[in-house]
């Protein structure tokens, strides 16, 4: 699930996604770095994809206080020279100025890996399809990377997530808001599904400088089907003060609605500390608290561990660190009651139906005569198909499929 990101003024965006865009239009500076054919570990590492997924963007550094800045994008500084890479393979480029693009990257639940001078970041990117686009701007703060804007390009839909910069046309019953760097139109129909939290919205309480998230179907615009609000304005209003997206719906945030929303995205690094239900971790640099009133998706406040890549939703204390107010697990397998649930998008698909096997991250699969199909059957389920299984967990570490699900 994608949640909410950290809320900046719409300026620091805005001028985000100027410069972005002005990437987009000249050649990348990176040049492909290519792994040597003496290494011994090359046989076993995953080759690019012909035709995979491509995924392209901009890094850049700063704080959320230097993007909340008047001057906004400009106040960030130069990453300098770094190196992109898809870990686990052979797709790696190098650029001078933080551009980046990796072609033909195999599908599955990637992580990238970003290096250079005091850099060493990592970015989950989970359920990346075989023939997906994705474009994002990347920021750092210290080992921490985390996506500030986001457009991913699937073979039937589009998914979006960033400020909305313009509405037009706005009533209840739709109308067209352009969100993200891209300056990407989406249509609003009064059917679609509008969210924040657990309220329900309607079309004309979705304004400029909300962040969102958007899932869309393909089209001339663009048609939203669900539209998730992350986060409410934190400029000076821009006359959206009333609707459902004011000031009463923060009343969750349990005496921490002095803080920003904040959400961080990636590896916990060293054992949670304390005992459950209030337990303290780390995702890169940034320490994380969890309450009694924590919501846990996909693992539990006890089987949280080092090395599980998550993300997480919370409220920003002055320190910098997060009180949690959701950790979800992303990708990887979690187990409960003797059951194992794993989800992503397939990879390394091979054997023979009805006995196939798969991978979904780095969780192996395998189906048997018994495993029942739900939206994709054994012979169609092929690398790039997003799916959810539940099964159970062999001695060899293998996922046995009682059920195969896909999801979109």
């Amino acid at each position: 699930m994608m949640r909410r990101m950290l809320g900046f003024p719409m300026m620091a965006m805005a001028a985000a996604i100027a410069v972005s865009a002005a990437a987009c239009s000249k050649a990348n500076s990176g040049s492909p770095v290519a792994p040597s054919a003496s290494t011994p570990q090359a046989v076993s590492t995953p080759a690019p994809v012909v035709g995979g997924a491509s995924i392209s963007g901009t890094v850049v550094t700063g704080s959320a206080s230097a993007l909340a800045a008047p001057s906004g994008f400009a106040t960030l500084g130069s990453v300098g020279r770094i190196t992109v890479s898809v870990t686990g393979t052979s797709i790696s480029v190098v650029s001078d100025d933080g551009n980046f693009t990796l072609q033909n990257v195999p599908p599955g639940d990637l992580t990238l890996s970003i290096t250079g001078a005091g850099i060493n970041a990592v970015l989950p990117l989970p359920g990346v399809g075989l023939n997906d686009q994705l474009r994002l701007t990347v920021r750092l703060e210290g080992s921490s990377a985390q996506v500030e804007d986001m457009k991913q390009e699937s073979s039937d839909k589009v998914e979006v997530e960033g400020v909305i910069t313009a509405v037009t046309g706005m009533t209840s019953a739709g109308g067209t808001i352009v969100v993200g760097r891209d300056n990407t139109a989406v249509l609003v129909p009064a059917a679609a599904s509008i969210t924040k939290g657990g309220t329900t919205l309607k079309p004309n309480d979705l304004a400029v400088g909300l962040r969102v998230h958007v899932r869309a179907t393909k089209g001339t615009p663009l048609t939203a089907t669900e539209v998730i609000v992350q986060n409410t304005s934190t400029g000076n209003g821009n006359g959206n003060g009333n609707g459902g997206s004011g000031s009463g719906d923060d009343s969750d945030d349990d005496g921490d609605d002095d803080g920003d929303e904040a959400e961080i995205m990636g590896t916990v690094t060293g054992a949670p500390t304390t005992s459950c239900p209030v337990i303290t971790f780390y995702v890169g640099t940034t320490k994380v608290t969890t309450t009694a009133g924590t919501t846990f998706d996909d693992v539990t406040c006890s089987t949280l561990k080092s090395g599980d890549q998550v993300k997480v939703e919370g409220v920003r204390q002055t320190d910098g660190s997060i009180v949690a107010k959701e950790v979800e697990k992303r990708g990887g397998t979690t187990t409960t009651g003797g059951t194992s649930k794993a989800s992503g998008a397939v990879s390394e698909a091979g054997g023979t139906c009805p006995e196939k096997t798969f991978k979904l991250g780095t969780t192996k699969v395998r189906t048997t005569s018994t495993t029942k199909f739900e939206g994709v059957s054994c012979s169609t389920l092929t690398n790039g198909v997003k799916v959810e299984v539940t099964g159970s967990t062999q001695s060899d570490g293998v996922l046995l499929a009682s059920t195969v699900e896909k999801r979109s």
